[in-house]
């Protein structure tokens, strides 16, 4: 199992909390700016970074450093920066068209999640650019199923 952290808005926490429940992911460490400051010397497998960073820059450049995966909304330009110069496994999401995973299609019910290169997952698999669909609840956002579609294609788990 891998040990996971998200840091993210409060909109997209509600979602990911409710739809990792379902798929019975226990292992999941959601985090606010206060929290993260206990949390530097904890080794995550895969973090979340979905919010503007504001305060604690160091306190996330620490916990990037030793994370195996780091997954970044890349419409957040602040927070590229504080990932300079760092040799990290980064995968994006967002609108930016050189994200990792985006949205293809959004309807009412659904969006059409794109990973648009091959990337490895945990157990080292290679996963190729594909479209998935995910199904959207009434708390999901656009940016709250990217950050799903995140976790489910680096995990491994379903």
């Amino acid at each position: 199992m891998s040990l996971i952290g998200v840091l993210t808005e409060p909109k997209s926490k509600v979602y990911l909390k409710e739809e990792l429940k379902k798929r019975q992911w226990e292992d999941v460490f959601f985090l606010t700016e206060d929290t993260i400051q206990n949390m530097h010397n904890v080794k995550f497998d895969i973090f979340l970074l979905g919010k503007k960073i504001t305060t604690n820059q160091e306190v996330i450049r620490t916990i990037a450093k030793g994370t195996d995966y780091f997954i970044l909304n890349s419409d957040i330009k602040e927070n590229l920066v504080l990932l300079e110069n760092l040799d990290l496994r980064i995968i994006t999401y967002g609108y930016n068209q050189k994200s990792t995973i985006t949205a293809s299609s959004v309807e009412e019910n659904k969006m059409m999640i794109c990973l648009q290169r091959a990337i490895r997952n945990v157990e080292r698999e290679v996963i190729e650019p594909q479209e998935i669909q995910i199904e959207i609840g009434k708390k999901a956002n656009d940016i709250a199923v990217m950050e799903l579609a995140s976790l489910l294609f680096i995990s491994a788990k379903k």
